[in-house]
């Protein structure tokens, strides 16, 4: 289940979404029930690693601070690119979380495949708050069928973030409809949405300089 509805729609009704977003406090508290809500009913249980969380926190919301004034010439691209772009920090902490029990019964830690783990705990997160900033915007709410969890796009996405996190942000796109920049995905300016979205502001001061984080 890549959407935790329950949470989206609470989440989407927050006067101040935006800014909760980029409170770490709120930030963690939103991972770890999503990380609850998706583990529920799974033999699994992951344990956040907050330290791994934290640090993809905080250099997500730095980048996403230097692009807020892109934010105005295209709202709802600009969620879809913070939200690939913290799904790349989030894959890059390898990923936030540790330690799976398998059988509460015998209780044993194993180490789960990075592609289990980010299925689990990192993909659920990041649709559901990009969910729940469509709906706080009045935007259309993601569509995901199953369909689009299988076949060779899907496994290809997999595997390629596990070996450069910076794919994620390209996979993202392409998985909602929207076209990808393959080559400097963390540069807003080079994506086709804004591109287009500034030739329509000719007034809009360009912010140079960004480069990846």
């Amino acid at each position: 289940m890549l959407i935790i509805h329950a949470l989206a729609n609470s989440w989407a009704e927050l006067p101040d979404l935006k800014e909760q977003s980029y409170r770490w406090s709120w930030f963690s508290q939103a991972f770890h029930n999503t990380l609850d809500s998706s583990i529920a009913h799974s033999k699994f249980r992951f344990r956040a690693n907050n330290e791994a969380l934290a640090g993809a926190f905080f250099a997500w919301a730095k980048t996403v601070e230097a692009y807020e004034d892109y934010e105005r010439l295209d709202p709802l691209d600009f969620c879809h690119f913070k939200a690939a772009l913290l799904l790349q920090k989030l894959v890059a902490a390898n990923p936030p979380v540790t330690d799976v029990l398998v059988d509460k019964e015998a209780p044993s830690l194993v180490k789960m495949q990075p592609v289990s783990q980010i299925a689990v705990s990192v993909m659920p997160f990041v649709i559901t708050l990009l969910q729940a900033w469509r709906l706080h915007s009045g935007s259309s709410p993601l569509v995901i069928t199953p369909e689009l969890m299988q076949g060779a796009l899907w496994a290809s996405f997999m595997e390629n973030m596990i070996e450069d996190s910076y794919s994620a942000i390209g996979f993202m796109d392409k998985i909602f409809g929207l076209e990808p920049d393959w080559q400097s995905p963390t540069r807003i300016e080079s994506r086709p949405a804004f591109k287009k979205a500034m030739a329509r502001h000719v007034n809009f001061q360009d912010v140079a300089g960004h480069s990846r984080d």
